[in-house]
């Protein structure tokens, strides 16, 4: 074969193989699965993205029940902790054990604290629990062990492949997917504020055991034995959830099997009084704590670490700004569930207020006056003239600046706020807000709000004050 003709075919074939491998790997990150401890960001993913190596002092596994009980934010604030949930939806104790190995190939964790409910089932509830877990895992040794412990034997090739799981996941690709990760920070959530009178919890007070499945007591064991290869110390601990008796009776097996070696178990369900956790206000759900209960969960949860483990606090140290960014964000998050939670105007613009680093966005629509209803001190607590609770017209306002403001009906702005196009634009036949090319928009008659959080990098709220109404907040 002639040379020239060999090098072209040669190329040929490099470049199509080159071009081959970039649309696959984009459409692998479209399609791959994201789903884990924070939208569309797997704590996996997170770890190898976001954390330089040998910087986790604390580490967490397990199920939701961890990252809905335990706030690494309040630990850093509080005692600063360098902790990391390496924590997915449905965990079972087989997962745990393949995270910790998959973290200790780039952290080495002074402390390994365990959360115990995945011990207690065999088989997981829905199948998207062992997607979670599995599809996570990077390709190496260590995933191929991971699909071989938790998945069905008849899919396990098709677990090991990936594609043939995800690919069918275009019927489901939402914006997130095409986008860039939102930081996921460390691992955890532990904002919800839904409030769930689940009543009285079931807890055992009896000493009667009922053994553990054989697998995960050999798991647990095999966690144990890795902690102490690892020059790492390890604890267990049980978030309180209702469940029957026998499960109780699992857990009381669980302490004496590991009591017997030495190693820790702290069961909050003996510690509901201590704490103060209440039922009827302290929960999301019956399997969840909401953030009221896990401010008491962490707050003792951060007492005990420090007083039975040698932890520093790593506050002031410029190698944990990570932590230092979670908790600002954690901040944000809680502000913006305040925010939506007020119950009136006159709260809420209140609240409104006292954000920080925040674009705020306010327009009116046709008549904006309520007889016997002055709403003037509620806009001049965000700078601007009292007229403009009477006139109308619009604004935007960044982290208490006013960036535009007019009192005009027909108005046009357009500027750039953090990485989104924000449009106003007001007509005789009303106003309208653009954000990125989407129309927010939600009463016709009275003020449109729009907050974008400049720190979440996302719009935290969208509503419409409806002066037909005595100014009732609605939502879109």
């Amino acid at each position: 074969m002639n040379k020239k003709i060999f090098i072209f075919r040669a190329a040929k074939i490099l470049a199509f193989s080159l071009i081959f491998i970039y649309l696959f790997n984009c459409t692998y990150r479209v399609l791959s699965w994201k789903e884990g401890t924070a939208p569309y960001t797997s704590a996996a993913t997170t770890l190898y993205e976001e954390l330089d190596e040998d910087i986790v002092d604390v580490l967490f596994l397990g199920s939701s029940h961890c990252y809905s009980s335990i706030n690494n934010a309040q630990l850093w604030d509080e005692h600063g902790i360098g902790a990391f949930d390496m924590v997915i939806s449905g965990q079972d104790i087989a997962s745990s054990y393949y995270y910790m190995r998959e973290v200790f190939k780039t952290q080495s964790p002074k402390l390994v604290c365990v959360e115990l409910y995945g011990a207690t089932f065999e088989n997981h509830a829905v199948t998207a629990n062992i997607y979670r877990n599995a599809l996570s895992f990077k390709y190496s040794d260590n995933f191929v062990n991971a699909v071989d412990a938790i998945a069905p034997e008849e899919e396990k090739m098709d677990y090991l492949l990936k594609w043939p799981i995800i690919h069918t996941r275009y019927r489901e690709l939402v914006k997130e997917d095409f986008m860039p990760a939102s930081p996921a920070y460390l691992g955890g959530n532990v904002s919800e504020t839904v409030v769930t009178d689940i009543g009285d919890l079931t807890v055992y007070s009896g000493s009667e055991t009922k053994p553990l499945l054989k697998s995960s007591e050999e798991w647990i064991q095999k966690m144990v034995d890795f902690a102490k290869e690892n020059n790492a110390e390890i604890c267990f601990f049980i978030a309180p959830y209702e469940t029957d008796e026998d499960t109780h009776k699992q857990f009381r097996y669980a302490e004496q099997m590991l009591k017997k070696q030495n190693v820790p178990v702290v069961n909050f369900f003996d510690k509901i009084e201590e704490i103060g956790l209440d039922t009827h206000t302290d929960f999301a759900d019956e399997g969840h704590t909401n953030r009221y209960g896990a401010e008491k969960i962490t707050a003792y949860m951060g007492k005990y670490l420090k007083d039975n483990y040698t932890l520093p606090d790593r506050r002031g140290d410029e190698t944990y700004a990570l932590w230092e960014e979670n908790s600002t964000a954690y901040e944000h998050k809680i502000a913006a569930e305040e925010l939506i939670l007020s119950e009136n105007m006159e709260e809420y613009f209140e609240n409104l207020s006292k954000l920080e680093n925040c674009t705020v966005i306010i327009t009116s629509n046709g008549d904006c006056t309520v007889k016997d209803t002055d709403i003037s001190g509620y806009f001049r607590q965000l700078g601007l003239d009292r007229t403009f609770a009477v006139t109308g017209g619009a604004c935007i306002i960044n982290d208490g600046n006013i960036d535009y403001v007019t009192s005009e009906q027909n108005y046009f702005h357009y500027q750039y706020v953090d990485d989104g196009a924000v449009e106003i634009k007001g007509t005789e036949e009303g106003s309208l807000i653009n954000f990125n090319r989407v129309e927010y928009k939600v009463v016709d008659n009275g003020f449109n709000v729009v907050v974008y959080d400049n720190i979440l990098h996302k719009i935290v709220d969208c509503v419409g004050f409806n002066a037909s109404k005595n100014f009732a907040a609605n939502r879109i």
